[in-house]
């Protein structure tokens, strides 16, 4: 109640501002779950997911009562992990208290740039328990739960901590999903969190006694044929970097009420007696996993690697005269060795991942339906000859290593010339052995039989 009181000393709002707040009602749940696209800054969890093997919990099921218990409901239980149900706090948005308009720049286009910026090697992830989410907004620890100002009510809430291979904290991202509305929040210490999305440089404007920038794109974020608005706030505020990203946010009329979700963020966190963020206790992790990198000159260097060693060619292909190879361990998230031979416009690549981070996702295709690979079967674009049922199998098939034949590959092989490109044998798929352990091959300009030759070593007798 104390913030709320400081907080209602120091507002102001736009006579239009006022009149769309007091429109605003409660947005019925809907009973289908929206798909989640490219959240806020892409996602910066998404993005180091691609590199070190991170993926965040899946969210849970939703309750089927629109009647919420008073309290966060952790689906999970006290102290673990994913999946926080924010309750409805009976307050409603019709009397909120006045807020001060935000100075929002329309952007015409963002750019997903996911490789602009590096991400340190040995660097993991830990999901954020219970408390941790909660002492995020509250200093004191006192277990207030989520301030109900930022009217997040049934918004289910993920939670991710990114730190660098010395256990230091680079940034936390808090992901909220309801419906098709969608928001991320995300921290970091002394300075920006780091972002996939490319524009236009943001134009800051100090209000609060911060540099606030501010903007709104517009897009179909939800892939429902309807336009959206995001809307994005970023500052540095009290030595945190903070970024939120929404989008999705209607009323019962459908009417678009983005903006004002964000402004109830940005006036409740960047105002003087708002919620001020903390990560100290967050800012060291002591459980850091092992990790090894390591590069290779050569395919006999890697075949050095006795765990590898059964899964990988036992020749290189012939012609192809540049080699790169890696390996990248991470305890309990990645243990993965990558081959690549190339040669001016043609390559061939061996990804092998042994099963250090669980059982791999994906079923493998049954050899017997050609129609779930065979693209012989389908002309390009694919996307108007394969069924819908089979556009996963024909584009990334997984096949059983006791199912591969020398008619697979044949069966996975196509040629096209695009314009400044060589015409040549484009065949990819991935080979499942009995213990988990799973080998990427991807090839264009090699021959079905050299291909076959390099796969035949690997596979049981």
């Amino acid at each position: 109640m104390k913030y709320y009181v400081q907080y209602m000393d120091s507002q102001q709002v736009t006579p239009e501002f006022h009149r769309r707040l007091c429109e605003l009602k409660p947005r019925p749940r809907r009973s289908h779950v929206g798909r989640m696209a490219a959240l806020a800054a892409c996602g910066a969890v998404a993005c180091l997911a691609l590199y070190v093997g991170l993926s965040p919990d899946s969210a849970p099921n939703q309750l089927t009562s629109d009647t919420i218990v008073p309290g966060i409901q952790d689906t999970i239980g006290p102290g673990d992990s994913s999946g926080y149900l924010v309750p409805d706090s009976g307050e409603g948005t019709a009397n909120f208290f006045c807020m001060r308009g935000i100075d929002y720049v329309p952007v015409e286009t963002e750019i997903d740039s996911s490789l602009r910026y590096d991400v340190q090697e040995g660097s993991f992830g830990r999901t954020l328990t219970q408390e941790q989410l909660f002492d995020l907004f509250w200093p004191e620890g006192d277990g207030e739960g989520i301030p109900w100002t930022l009217f997040w009510d049934g918004y289910t809430l993920n939670a991710d901590a990114i730190y660098d291979k010395n256990g230091a904290l680079l940034w936390v991202t808090v992901v909220g999903s309801k419906g098709d509305a969608h928001f991320s929040l995300q921290l970091a210490p002394d300075q920006l969190p780091p972002s996939c999305v490319a524009g236009t440089e943001p134009i800051y404007y100090e209000d609060f006694g911060t540099e606030i920038a501010a903007w709104t794109t517009t897009g179909d974020w939800n892939d429902d044929g309807v336009e959206e608005t995001k809307v994005t706030v970023q500052a540095v505020k009290d030595g945190i970097g903070v970024r939120f990203v929404n989008y999705g946010q209607t009323d019962p009329e459908g009417k678009d009420t983005a903006l004002d979700f964000n402004s109830f963020f940005v006036n409740y966190t960047f105002a003087v007696e708002g919620i001020q963020f903390t990560l100290d206790h967050l800012r060291t992790a002591t459980d850091i996993p092992t990790w090894r990198a390591d590069t290779f000159s050569n395919l006999e260097e890697a075949q050095q690697e006795a765990a590898f060693a059964p899964y990988l060619p036992a020749s290189a292909p012939a012609g192809y005269g540049e080699f790169e190879g890696n390996l990248f361990y991470q305890e309990g998230i990645k243990n993965t060795l990558f081959l690549r031979w190339s040669q001016g416009y043609n390559d061939v690549t061996v990804r092998v991942s042994l099963p250090e981070g669980g059982a791999p996702d994906g079923e493998p295709v049954d050899v017997n339906n050609p129609a779930a690979y065979d693209v012989r079967l389908y002309s390009i674009p694919w996307c108007d000859s394969v069924p819908e049922e089979y556009w996963e199998t024909v584009d990334n098939p997984i096949f059983r290593a006791q199912d591969m034949t020398r008619e697979v590959v044949s069966a996975r092989s196509h040629s096209y010339q695009d314009a400044g490109d060589m015409d040549g044998p484009r065949i990819d798929f991935t080979i499942r052995y009995s213990d988990g352990t799973e080998a990427v091959y991807t090839s264009k300009g090699l021959s079905e039989d050299a291909l076959w030759a390099m796969i035949s070593p690997t596979l049981p007798a």
